[in-house]
């Protein structure tokens, strides 16, 4: 009784950190803390902000296929997965557009203004996925 009263404070206090994996999975929040720390790092250490961008795009295209091999949720959590995904596969578009208008810093074609609307709407219909998500 003793042993199960405290599992039960245990899970109740930290259960927040692993709730939702699969029970494989459940150290899955300590790489979504590395990712945070690490984009932490990569801001704050490297001076110049192409090569932020450039390791950073790393980070988060490595990360983004773990998370699609890996699929940490539980299987009832589908749509924690695919919110994470999606994230991910934003954040990895505006890297990756911040990359083009660096590289095309001049842009006097139609494409930069095209890439602005692209980054724009996704922006927009993840934010609308989001709050749907939270309501639903």
């Amino acid at each position: 009784a003793a042993a199960e009263r405290a599992e039960k404070r245990l899970y109740f206090r930290y259960g927040l950190l692993f709730a939702g994996y699969k029970s494989k999975y459940w150290m899955w929040e300590l790489v979504v803390t590395f990712r945070k720390v690490c984009v932490v790092m990569i801001a704050s250490f490297l001076a110049n902000w192409k090569p932020q961008v450039h390791f950073a795009l790393g980070l988060v295209a490595l990360l983004l296929n773990a998370n699609g091999v890996m699929k940490p949720y539980e299987p009832g959590l589908s749509r924690s997965h695919r919110m994470e995904l999606g994230s991910l596969s934003l954040v990895l578009l505006l890297l990756w557009a911040a990359v083009f208008f660096n590289l095309y810093n001049d842009c006097v074609s139609g494409w930069c203004d095209a890439l602005v609307v692209l980054v724009v709407a996704v922006n927009a219909v993840f934010l609308v996925a989001a709050v749907k998500a939270c309501w639903a």
